[in-house]
């Protein structure tokens, strides 16, 4: 009944929640519909994407099958290696994949490869980015390296509104690979995120005797509000 009335209304539904099956598990990828389902609603706006899985769809085919996205949260894991997402940067129409979102909630890892571009790409209506995926601040700044970091850092102060989760991996020891201190790390990114614009920062910061000085950083929220 559901399926049948979505069908019906599809030319005029502008938001919609999915929840990703992989169909790589079975041997089946290449019979993924999953884009041209979303082509199925024109007026769609709001999109919803989750799922504990790898996946092959990625942000910028989301945002060809749907012109007309204003806002997007993309929960799935993204597998591309380096050389695919060099590919895809170096594609000019994807460099203004994102001009028309306003709200953009990327729920999962984010490699090198996408923080370059979300630094380099036009944001023009973007007025909200959420990373509330939970992840280790200074496992991601090993994974994508400091300077990456900054540079997205200090763009994201452009942006009206910033949220953004860290937790601490307690499952493996955490050692940067840099000569600075996490302190230090920590409030460059912050300066980063200032910019240059009369902002303030909101933290919530919890303290977990677990850690020594340097990692009390047990849970860290950050809003920043133009």
């Amino acid at each position: 009944m559901y399926s049948a009335l979505r069908y019906k209304y599809r030319a005029t539904i502008v938001s919609i929640s999915i929840i990703y099956q992989d169909m790589s598990c079975i041997g089946t990828e290449k019979f993924d519909k999953t884009l041209d389902y979303l082509k199925q609603f024109p007026s769609l706006k709001k999109l919803t994407l989750t799922g504990n899985y790898d996946s092959k769809v990625t942000i910028f085919d989301i945002l060809k099958s749907c012109p007309n996205l204003t806002s997007l949260d993309y929960g799935l894991a993204l597998r591309d290696t380096e050389e695919e997402i060099g590919a895809l940067l170096n594609d000019p129409a994807n460099r203004n994949a994102l001009s028309n979102l306003k709200e953009l909630v990327l729920n999962c890892s984010i490699p090198a490869g996408y923080i370059k571009y979300l630094t380099e790409c036009d944001l023009t209506q973007l007025s909200k980015l959420e990373i509330p995926y939970g992840l280790d601040l200074y496992d991601w700044v090993n994974d994508v390296k400091l300077e990456n970091l900054l540079k997205f850092f200090n763009r994201l102060s452009t942006l009206d509104t910033t949220d953004m989760c860290f937790l601490p991996n307690v499952d493996e020891p955490r050692n940067t690979r840099s000569d600075e201190t996490k302190m230090t790390i920590f409030f460059k990114l912050v300066n980063a995120l200032k910019g240059k614009k009369d902002l303030f920062c909101q933290m919530d910061i919890g303290d977990n005797s677990l850690y020594d000085e340097e990692e009390f950083f047990y849970l860290i929220i950050c809003n920043v509000i133009q």
